[in-house]
């Protein structure tokens, strides 16, 4: 990890901002280039600097129409391989622009390069999303599968189709992939942004950087000078990446302030589907490959593990959708539904209001606020019981969040992971070795061998040692054939 420290003259004081701080992490996330090639047509997206084609989507759609699939697949791959060249040339343009002084052109190449990695993420949802069609199970066929091979039941065709769509949203990641997904190009464009005098954006990068890197004590020291030293208010940090669902609730919620009760409804229904759609979104980068640490022999095994990994990410994505700006909210999801109850019944759709009540019960049934307003729609505007059942998609999102839930559950207090049982064998053959003392290498351990009271070890005696151990097994055997066969003849 690399820590520059830059001074910075702050009221006349001489402070200290650091910055760029680097460094990577691990996830499974890689480029994609957007080919879907098991339906009739196909949706395409084409990058030209950054910037969404759209006027040849049609084009595209043409030639899949046409069968013309190759040149299709040939134009894709060519635009993917551009948009990895331009995220790597851009970032490191930014790099070298800082390095170089030049101010203005780190900030242009730094932005540059999180537009091109926003255009990138997208493509690569959509195409895994769209794959999702192929995972469609004949559930009579799974029933009867158990009868004779559960694994050809759970794993056969549908999943290898879907891989097989997947792996076209897969092709090799570039340089700077990690660097962008934490958006650390933000801790360059932050300082350079203070070396411009342009402190509000500079707080706003600071910001964004922070985010998704929340307990980064250099960027929050930086924060702070920018708030307490540079006066940037504290309505203008906000997140420059953020969602479209987050700014849709930040409207919603200052309309129903306003009670401006019919755009208010507007922006609602607007944010809650933007905000299942950023779910789904969460839910599908999920499900990429996860490195578990240990060689597997058991196929059931190896899976269990990447599942392990897969329900972990997911069950975390309704804390990851909670995050505004700096802020981070307990539930939108359930505010949400708290502001289309209200503002139906304000302006008189006590239906609607209703259905929007009994989705927020859904998740906090002793909520004594929303029963209350329960009971004044039943007694006040003769709302029936009936009306009081929430939208088919808001139960088929609490049966999916309970399901996690489960999983979670079980994983805590059941499951042991071949990683885990891994770590706990390297445990065991390490404190072996410390209490054998010497050069003893343990290679197996009692659990290994099936008893109590095994091992096998390397190390116990000299390489001349072995060999006298060896020729005196040689005359032990020779002594004891000879006596087996003196007594079959004796016999």
């Amino acid at each position: 990890m690399l820590i520059f420290l830059l001074p910075l003259l702050l009221y006349s004081c001489s402070m200290k901002m650091e910055s760029v701080y680097v460094y990577k992490f691990r996830l499974g996330l890689s480029l994609l280039y957007f080919s879907y090639m098991q339906i009739d047509t196909v949706s395409s997206i084409a990058i030209t600097s950054g910037i969404y084609d759209y006027e040849n989507n049609d084009r595209y759609q043409s030639e899949a129409q046409h069968g013309n699939k190759q040149l299709l697949s040939d134009t894709l791959e060519f635009e993917e391989k551009n948009l990895q060249n331009l995220c790597d040339h851009s970032f490191q343009a930014m790099k070298d622009a800082y390095y170089d002084d030049d101010w203005q052109g780190c900030v242009k190449h730094g932005l540059t390069a999180s537009k091109l990695f926003q255009d990138h993420l997208h493509k690569l949802v959509s195409c895994r999303r769209l794959c999702k069609h192929e995972l469609v199970y004949d559930q009579h066929q799974i029933q009867n599968g158990f009868k004779s091979d559960a694994i050809l039941a759970l794993y056969g065709k549908s999943s290898l189709r879907y891989t097989t769509c997947v792996g076209k949203c897969v092709p090799p990641r570039f340089l700077f992939y990690e660097n962008l997904l934490k958006r650390e190009q933000y801790d360059y464009i932050q300082i350079c942004y203070y070396k411009l005098k342009l402190y509000v954006k500079g707080a706003a990068a600071a910001t964004t950087f922070l985010v998704v890197n929340p307990k980064h004590d250099y960027m929050s020291t930086n924060l702070a000078n920018y708030r307490e030293h540079l006066g940037v208010p504290e309505d203008d940090l906000i997140d420059l990446e953020a969602a479209e669902y987050q700014k849709l609730y930040k409207l919603a919620v200052n309309l129903y302030e306003e009670k401006k009760w019919s755009q208010q409804l507007q922006h609602s229904l607007a944010a809650l589907d933007s905000y299942y759609d950023a779910y789904e979104n969460c839910s599908v980068l999920c499900e990429t490959g996860y490195a578990v640490g240990i060689d597997h022999h058991e196929f059931i095994g190896a899976v269990a593990d990447q599942m392990e990994e897969v329900i972990k990410c997911k069950y975390g994505c309704t804390s990851t959708l909670s995050r505004l700006d700096l802020k981070i909210v307990d539930n939108i999801l359930l505010n949400i539904y708290h502001h289309l109850q209200y503002s139906y019944s304000q302006v008189g759709d006590y239906k609607s209001g209703a259905e929007y009540a009994a989705a927020f019960l859904l998740h906090d049934p002793l909520n004594a606020n929303m029963l209350t307003n329960k009971k004044y729609l039943m007694q006040e505007k003769n709302v029936p019981e009936k009306w009081f059942q929430p939208p088919q998609r808001e139960v088929e999102h609490k049966q999916r969040l309970d399901t996690l839930a489960e999983l979670m559950q079980y994983l805590h207090t059941e499951y042991v992971s071949q990683h885990s049982l891994g770590k706990k064998r390297q445990k065991q053959l390490a404190e072996l070795e410390g209490f054998l003392g010497g050069n003893i290498k343990v290679n197996a351990t009692a659990a290994d061998l099936g008893g109590t009271e095994r091992f096998v070890a390397d190390g116990f005696a000299t390489p001349e040692q072995c060999s006298h151990l060896i020729n005196m097994c040689q005359v032990s055997q020779d002594r004891y054939s000879a006596l087996v066969v003196y007594q079959k003849l004796s016999s």
